[in-house]
């Protein structure tokens, strides 16, 4: 078996994520032993990653004087954090009236009130992903972070299915949510006065407002209302009792 030429050669990519081979030709009649050249990668340093099958290639069909990769290092891959995804919306969201076709302005719109129903999923936790190791061609080995887990959400109104991914509604009411504290209210407060510019409430459990209900105001509630204040010429809807302290003007 002959000794490789003189000119072959071993080209390593500066992150040592691949190699490639030039073999000089041998002698005319002669051919390399493909564990000739692996002995001469693991020489020169290469020891993983190594594709076989081009080793094997270039000996037996005679690929010579070209650079062919002859080794390539597995990439790193980062995990992912475990997430919730809710249901809800989770964030404040900066209220703003519809423009009606005529021009006219219907603030009626602009209810910030996420009505939730016995049953309706709130939320739904997707655990971590954790990652894998990467090697390069010399066998140094690069370790992901690990994935980090959330902490289970805490509150009231809810219930966590037994594998602990799926949180549902256990009363209708509002929802609220705020660091991993979660919470379905049935009652809807309001504090101080109701007018076009709060909007329209319409709520699943009993409304409360401390003031006044001023013109043009709808308020519907599936259980009861009461006003602290005055009504003005509103429109108030309930399934239970509406309450008036200072009586209603309209």
């Amino acid at each position: 078996m002959p000794e490789l030429s003189s000119s072959t050669y071993v080209k390593i990519a500066p992150d040592n994520m691949s190699a490639y081979l030039f073999l000089g030709a041998p002698s005319p009649g002669e051919f390399y032993s493909s564990d000739q050249v692996i002995e001469y990668l693991k020489r020169n340093g290469v020891t993983t990653g190594v594709i076989y099958s081009n080793i094997e290639a270039m000996t037996k069909k005679g690929v010579y004087l070209r650079e062919v990769k002859i080794a390539e290092g597995t990439e790193i891959k980062n995990g992912v954090n475990g997430y919730y995804e809710f249901k809800f919306n989770s964030e404040d969201i900066a209220r703003r009236p519809v423009i009606r076709s005529d021009g006219s302005v219907d603030y009626q719109s602009m209810s910030l009130i996420q009505n939730i129903t016995i049953g309706d999923v709130l939320a739904v936790y997707h655990p971590a992903v954790q990652g894998e190791q990467g090697t390069d061609i010399k066998g140094k080995v690069t370790r992901p972070k690990p994935a980090k887990e959330l902490p289970a959400l805490r509150g009231k109104g809810f219930a966590r299915s037994e594998d602990g991914m799926i949180y549902t509604a256990t009363v209708e009411g509002k929802v609220e949510y705020k660091d991993y504290y979660l919470e379905v209210k049935d009652v809807y407060e309001v504090h101080g006065d109701v007018d076009l510019i709060t909007g329209k409430i319409d709520f699943r459990g009993d409304v409360i407002i401390s003031g006044n209900v001023e013109s043009g105001v709808e308020v519907r509630a599936t259980k009861s209302i009461t006003i602290g204040g005055h009504v003005e010429a509103a429109k108030l809807t309930a399934n239970g009792d509406i309450v008036i302290r200072k009586g209603m003007q309209g």
